[in-house]
């Protein structure tokens, strides 16, 4: 059969489908509706329609609940975004806010703010989710650029004992545009790095009142705590009070040309000098007898200093001076070392004054001046040639690109994010008055730090710092060349060689023989250095050249020339001298210091070995007096030999102190009658090295304001100690190490009246060491690591291992016998402990507890530990954690504070 299929139809091309058409149609009514709104916004019809809107709306409460509504959804979307930084909460009362808002208004109308204890009003605080605490505040700032905007400044104290944010208790909060954005915490970490003292610096969000504020910038006020989380013993922080300043400013705000160009004329307070010097925390001082001899003192050096009676190697740590100065001129940081600005901290061990940095400003306009120590060139704190010594080595070091990359790779992440949220943030319009006047501050410091480098460094490196002529002379017969030399720098200059006629010869500062040359020149120096041109009122320093072997012709011929450098730096220069005459002047010259010469005349035992040694001679000797070794000069006790001090008197070293006993003919270091004053060494370059030594009978370091713990003192000194005794001492501490590494070998502490060995932020072992008869601790740290090993305790009062403010402790086979506390750990510090015994220890075995909440909670892990006769083996108070042979022992809650005062945790 054929099959027959159907016939296909052949489609038409041009027909469209219809499913298509409803696409086509819509395009057409939307560009249609495009066209004619775009002709309907054009001929202005949208204008007309919202503005008669607007003007309908805003004649009702709509507009305003609807700004009220938006506002607060605002705030409450800002109080959830997380830019990372801590969220700090404070609740105002309505009574203290209003107080608060009368105070800022006051301040507005006169121009400055001025406050007072008075003005604290109650609050509280809370950081994220942590506790709340009772505070008190107050407005700050000087100039009400701290209060104009919605971001007003305030002055915050804790007012719980046992509370802290960010591990402080007293600090303040400011609009970052008050301090430079986020190049402030730049020129802080800087500072944090060369070991210069400043407030902790960082931001946080703040919530006032449940009122997003925005990002703020959170700094540390003067306290113990900031001493502490810097590793410095407590001490006097104090500055020149300027309240009167502000006061009398405040009379001429109204006036043209105001208070500038008063001040200073009928009223002089804008002078340091005239002003009273307060200590911050004066109450705390008060209280207690070490801190207000101290506060004393510290007085008593400044106002010396500034009156030139003492000089400033006697007052100043030099070369911290030098470092601060030489890093506040990098960044630009002049404002803070204004008067004003300027905070002192006496260091209680070296009995010298260090800088506090503080409010630099950085990079501000005003003090980005292209030259070298502005503004501070004429500070009486600067014009020092020590340092101007430290300040030139620091800023040759710290202008180099590699330095500058070493900033950034240290700290450059966590500025630049710092600094990305403050630009999110003060681009809101609400900032706009405050762009205008800080806006070149908001940006990253790296290209101003660059360009402040090789400003710096190329004024380091100038075409000639000191101009000289020559001409001959005869001086009672003999022939000399006189050289007339002025310093054209605003620091030192050091005269090395005198090059002419065929000769070189190293500048000696014999010939510096009249007055005039000698009040111009460095006179406790071994070195030939000029002063500063505007110390010397710009009058040429002579000096006199024997030139009897000299060719003279041939000199005059070469035109001679000095080879010098700026005081501290490495750059070498030639200096022409001219064959011309220059005038002189007169002014007054500088009181020597001790010297070498001065030291072996007083003590006759005293010997120079070498260079920069000096021994003890061999014998029994009496010493009258204080011992007080030159700077740069070590020690070396041989065996055999005694040496018995008089009451009160001191043995000071700035360098190593070297006792080499023996077994037969150890070294004795004692008393003439019942006691004496002590020893220190301070600063050290190399390690002391004691064997089969004997020191005793100290009562301490009791100069007015210079008092010190330890009977034996080291202060950035290392020390190796072995096969020795140290007792029969009245000290707070019979040996105190700070800031150093410690090593001791088969050493005996024995009838101290209070702690045996203090560490403060030291490193170290303590091997086959025994510890009895022990009236305070045996064994006391603050933020050290020490391992200790093998080692007896016996007799101990209070506790025999304690461990404070962060330390890291090992400890390995102890025997502990007799104590108040066998092992204690507080304040965030941890100690790991294996192979123990602990013998009748009358309050705990071991106990783990916050003493000072700024720090945290302890930890203590004993592993192989029997405790024998003791009524409680373990104490471990509440957010602390003590594990005792792999059991994790029970947290309780417990004041501390209470049984300090009762005694039972010891002093």
């Amino acid at each position: 059969m054929k099959i027959k299929y159907p016939k296909k139809e052949t489609p038409n091309k041009l027909a469209i489908p219809s499913k298509y058409w409803s696409y086509v149609i819509i395009t057409l009514l939307i560009a249609g509706a495009f066209f004619a709104g775009m002709f309907f916004y054009r001929a202005g019809y949208a204008a007309k329609i919202f503005a008669k809107a607007k003007d309908i709306l805003q004649t009702g409460p709509l507009t305003q609940a609807i700004d009220e509504v938006t506002e607060e959804i605002n705030t409450e979307i800002k109080l959830y975004q997380n830019n990372g930084l801590p969220n700090i909460f404070l609740d105002v009362p309505f009574e203290s806010m209003m107080a608060i808002e009368k105070k800022r208004e006051e301040a507005l109308v006169i121009g400055v703010l001025h406050s007072s204890d008075d003005d604290y009003v109650p609050a509280t605080i809370r950081c994220n989710d942590a506790q709340t605490l009772d505070i008190k505040l107050r407005l700050k700032g000087d100039w009400v650029d701290h209060l104009q905007s919605d971001k007003w400044s305030f002055r915050i104290h804790i007012t719980e004992d046992d509370g802290a944010i960010l591990g402080m208790r007293r600090f303040s909060i400011q609009a970052p545009h008050t301090r430079s954005f986020a190049s402030e915490w730049g020129y802080q970490q800087t500072l944090a790095l060369e070991g210069i003292l400043s407030p902790r610096y960082t931001f946080v969000n703040i919530i006032i009142n449940g009122e997003y504020k925005g990002i703020y910038a959170l700094e540390e006020s003067f306290t113990e705590d900031l001493l502490e989380s810097q590793e410095h013993r407590e001490g006097i922080i104090f500055r020149f009070n300027e309240d009167l300043l502000w006061h009398d400013w405040t009379n001429f705000l109204d006036v043209e040309n105001h208070a500038d160009s008063m001040i200073g004329r009928f009223w002089l307070v804008d002078n340091p000098i005239s002003n009273e010097l307060d200590p911050y925390r004066s109450n705390r001082i008060a209280k207690n007898a070490a801190l207000s001899e101290e506060l004393i003192a510290a007085k008593e050096l400044l106002y010396s200093f500034y009156h030139d009676i003492l000089a400033s190697d006697q007052v100043l740590d030099e070369t911290l001076w030098g470092k601060y100065f030489a890093i506040t001129d990098l960044w630009a940081g002049g404002h803070g070392v204004d008067w004003i600005n300027t905070r002192f901290y006496y260091n209680p061990i070296t009995g010298l004054i260090e800088p506090i940095a503080y409010d630099g400003f950085v990079f501000h306009p005003s003090f980005t001046k292209e030259q070298l120590a502005f503004p501070f060139s004429d500070s009486i704190l600067f014009h020092n040639p020590g340092v101007q010594k430290a300040y030139v080595e620091t800023l040759e070091r710290i202008t180099t690109p590699e330095y500058a990359a070493t900033l950034k790779e240290t700290f450059g992440e966590e500025l630049e994010a710092y600094h990305d949220l403050l630009v999110k943030e003060y681009k809101n319009e609400d900032y706009e008055e405050y762009r205008r006047f800080t806006g070149p501050l908001l940006q990253l410091p790296w290209n101003d730090l660059n360009h402040r480098a090789d400003l710096l460094s190329r004024n380091l490196n100038p075409e000639q710092p000191l101009r000289g002529y020559y001409h001959f002379v005869d001086w009672d017969g003999e022939p000399f060349i006189q050289v007339d030399l002025l310093n054209l720098m605003v620091i030192p200059v050091q005269i090395r060689e005198f090059a002419g006629g065929g000769v070189t010869l190293p500048f000696e500062k014999t010939w510096c023989i009249t007055e005039r040359c000698q009040t111009k020149t460095i006179e406790h120096l071994e070195e030939t250095v000029l002063l500063a041109g505007d110390t010397t009122n710009f009058v040429p320093a002579p000096f006199y050249i024997p030139a009897s072997s000299l060719d003279q012709a041939k000199i005059a011929a070469e035109n001679p020339i000095l080879r010098v450098n700026l005081y501290g730096g490495s750059q070498i220069f030639d200096i022409p001298l001219s064959p011309s005459y220059a005038p002189q002047g007169l002014e007054t010259g500088i009181k020597p210091s001790a010297t070498l010469e001065e030291a072996l005349n007083t003590h006759p035992y005293l010997r120079l070995a070498g260079e920069g040694q000096l021994t003890i001679a061999i014998g029994d000797w009496d010493v009258n007096g204080d011992l007080i070794l030159p700077k740069g000069y070590t020690l070396t006790i041989s065996e055999g030999t005694t040496l018995r001090f008089e009451a009160e008197s001191v043995l000071l070293s700035y360098e190593a102190i070297n006792i080499h006993g023996t077994e037969e003919a150890p070294v004795l270091i004692t008393a003439q009658a019942n006691n004496w004053g002590g020893m220190v060494v301070l600063g050290a370059s190399e390690a002391s090295h004691w064997k089969h030594a004997k020191v005793e009978k100290m009562a301490g370091i009791t100069y007015p304001g210079w008092i010190l713990t330890g009977g034996i003192t080291f202060y950035q000194s290392d020390a190796d100690i072995s096969y020795s005794k140290i007792g029969n001492n009245t000290t707070e501490d019979a040996l105190n190490v700070v800031q150093a590494r410690i090593s001791m070998n088969i050493v005996e502490f024995m009838h101290t009246s209070s702690d045996a060995f203090d560490g403060d932020f030291v490193s170290g072992t303590l091997t086959y060491c025994h510890f009895h008869d022990i009236t305070g601790d045996a064994f006391d740290t603050s933020g050290s690591q020490v391992e200790v090993s093998h080692s007896l305790f016996t007799n101990i009062a209070d506790k025999a291992i304690s461990a404070g403010e962060g330390s890291q402790i090992t400890l390995h086979n102890l025997t502990i016998r007799n104590v108040g506390i066998g092992i204690a750990s507080k304040d965030k510090s941890t100690i790991a402990a294996d192979e123990i015994l602990i013998d009748s220890a009358n309050i705990a075995g071991l106990a783990a507890y916050i003493k000072k909440p700024q720090y945290g909670p302890a930890f203590i892990e004993a592993i192989n530990v029997e405790i024998l006769n003791t009524e409680t083996p373990a104490l471990c108070q509440t957010e602390s954690q003590l594990l005792l042979n792999g059991e994790n022992i029970s947290a309780q809650d417990f004041d501390v504070d209470a049984l300090y005062e009762q005694g039972i945790l010891g002093n």
